[in-house]
């Protein structure tokens, strides 16, 4: 059996370490000013080792009180101490067996209140159980199941709504957890539901940016500097609209209009490609139905802010640098990471920002 030993340190007033490290057992560390001291101390931790725990994990004295006390309720019974703890986690166990549901849930809500919890969570509580007892068909507390919960969760008309499902299933199981009718929250570790995947957005090509610019030149060329923002400046038609002539700057374009769903402000790119363009179709904001004359001209199927998606995925590209695009886009970088990065080649990115122009 591996014992405690003695080690020479060399620390501040002290010079023998007793040390004693095995798995399962409690780590047993001791400093010493003097040799005597130490192999003294070290002497009677082992015979104490030897005495409590020589082939198993050490034992503490009020544990070993406990397992004492145990022995002495069970003197007489014939029942040794691991049948007796057998028995009792068997009747643990099945203590909730056949136990009404609804009786229990009204117990949970009336605990809630008396938390003085926020009525309107209770509430929630309340509408949730209810509908979950009557779809589910659940009667007994043997019915509340991992299983079930799951699938009902997933049943819901919205992932939201079956991950709020869970939240009061969960908080139902975990006052039958405290109040020892169960012994595990059956909703424990249980998928939850999860929105589908957002489609991939759409943006055009360089080739087809090109192609968009040059048919609105021919029949719309009072809205190119409008189209040429969206592309290039990667904006929001309303932001657009909202611009003025002081708004464009040397490098940048101030944005302080619009629905922007991040920033209340931010400045835009102000590109040599699009002061090519401007210079060209000084920036005028069209009607509406100017708008959806232009939109029937791109070479694609339109789709919302197709111009300002197409303008922030070249730009990510050919920056690398997640956290300006961010800045400039009016997004936080996590949205550009999900919804931008790599989503074009550097050769289309470099043609985007440096071929497309008027001739």
């Amino acid at each position: 059996m591996k014992e405690a030993k003695i080690y020479q340190i060399n620390e501040k007033d002290y010079t023998h370490l007793v040390l004693f490290r095995r798995k399962g057992f409690k780590e047993y560390k001791r400093r010493f000013r003097n040799e005597a001291d130490a192999k003294e101390d070290c002497a009677a931790y082992n015979e104490k080792l030897l005495k409590e725990g020589a082939e198993g994990v050490h034992i503490s004295p009020a544990d070993r009180h406990k397992v004492l006390a145990a022995l002495r309720i069970l003197q007489g019974t014939g029942i040794g101490i691991v049948k007796a703890a057998e028995m009792a986690r068997a009747q643990w166990e099945s203590k909730g067996e056949g136990a009404e549901l609804n009786p229990l849930v009204w117990d949970f809500l009336e605990y809630q209140e008396r938390k003085k919890l926020d009525q309107k969570t209770v509430n929630d509580y309340k509408w949730r159980l209810k509908a979950y007892l009557e779809a589910s068909k659940a009667k007994r507390l043997e019915h509340l199941t991992p299983q079930s919960v799951q699938a009902f969760a997933f049943a819901q008309a919205s992932p939201a709504s079956g991950k709020n499902m869970i939240k009061a299933l969960s908080a139902f199981s975990s006052f039958l957890v405290r109040r020892e009718v169960i012994q595990v929250n059956p909703c424990r570790g249980i998928e939850r539901p999860r929105k589908a995947k957002k489609a991939e957005i759409e943006i055009l090509t360089p080739l087809q940016a090109w192609w968009f610019l040059r048919k609105l030149e021919r029949a719309k060329p009072e809205c190119v500097g409008f189209y040429a923002v969206l592309l290039f400046a990667f904006l929001r038609p309303s932001e657009a609209e909202g611009l003025t002539k002081k708004d464009f700057r040397k490098t940048t374009i101030k944005v302080t209009t619009g629905k922007m769903r991040g920033m209340s402000r931010r400045l835009a790119p102000y590109v040599p490609s699009l002061r090519a363009w401007l210079e060209r179709y000084p920036f005028a904001v069209p009607s509406d139905r100017q708008q959806r004359q232009c939109r029937e001209l791109c070479p694609v199927p339109w789709a919302p802010d197709i111009c300002r998606h197409s303008g922030i995925s070249y730009r990510v590209t050919q920056s690398k640098d997640l956290k300006a695009v961010a800045l400039e886009a009016g997004n936080s970088p996590a949205v550009i990471l999900s919804d931008y990065f790599e989503l074009v080649e550097e050769p289309a990115a470099e043609f985007f920002f440096s071929r497309i122009v008027p001739i």
